[in-house]
């Protein structure tokens, strides 16, 4: 890639003539409400990078060849150097956002085709920069917590400190406290005794019994039933 061309193209209707589109409202109401900052951004992607490239090391160098006033926005996604030689290594890439055009072009034109020369491995790596499929960066405007520095003022807080400042509960003070009354303890014991019969629980005692019973019934009829078996000889031999 010898060079990054970033344009823009508008469209028009001649004389006399009707567009052929609307506008649509909503859409143009959440472009005015976007901040221009994340509206105008142009974001590049920098592709091949070494696997092995630290994210300390990249944001030095495009530091230097960018600058902080043209960078609005930058992501660093690490490679992954392959295990085995049969397969082959994960490159790392970055993506960049910048405020102008300008900016994103002389970047590209400075930093394309940047070599990385691993002497160890004797592997060199050329850096690729194109632009960005995807031009929305993160919005930049995370939700503030309403009690930060309100710790002061927190009711809690001061009841802490204030038991603190009181010391220790004396033994005589824990002493004082009356034990809890009986009639009480009563009361609470007396409130299962109370709940344990139920309308529900009285027919699915009823039915658990006439169970038992009719089980029960069964296992007589069955004995009373071998012991006739066994009276009843099983041959019979005839006088003749």
């Amino acid at each position: 890639m010898s060079h990054l061309a970033v344009g823009a193209t508008t469209a028009g209707t001649g004389a006399g003539k009707k567009p052929t589109r609307t506008r649509n409202k909503k859409r143009d109401a959440g472009a005015a409400a976007t901040p221009a900052a994340q509206r105008n951004v142009f974001k590049a992607v920098v592709r091949r990078l070494p696997p092995h490239l630290s994210q300390d090391v990249f944001d030095a160098l495009i530091g230097s060849l960018a600058g902080s006033d043209a960078l609005f926005w930058s992501q660093f996604v690490a490679g992954k150097l392959a295990k085995r030689s049969q397969k082959n290594h994960t490159f790392s890439r970055a993506y960049l956002a910048f405020a102008t055009p300008e900016a994103l072009v002389a970047f590209a034109q400075a930093f394309n085709g940047w070599l990385f020369r691993d002497e160890k491995a004797a592997i060199e790596y050329r850096a690729s920069v194109e632009l960005a499929p995807f031009q929305k960066v993160p919005k930049t405007s995370p939700k503030q917590d309403y009690r930060i520095n309100t710790i002061d003022t927190d009711p809690e807080y001061l009841a802490f400190l204030d038991s603190l400042k009181a010391g220790p509960v004396p033994d005589a003070a824990v002493a004082a406290i009356p034990p809890p009354s009986t009639s009480t303890s009563a009361t609470v014991s007396a409130e299962p005794a109370l709940l344990a019969s139920t309308p529900l629980l009285d027919d699915l005692r009823a039915k658990k019994s006439a169970q038992r019973e009719l089980a029960a019934r069964k296992k007589e009829d069955l004995k009373k039933k071998k012991a006739v078996q066994g009276a009843v000889p099983t041959r019979y031999v005839l006088d003749t």
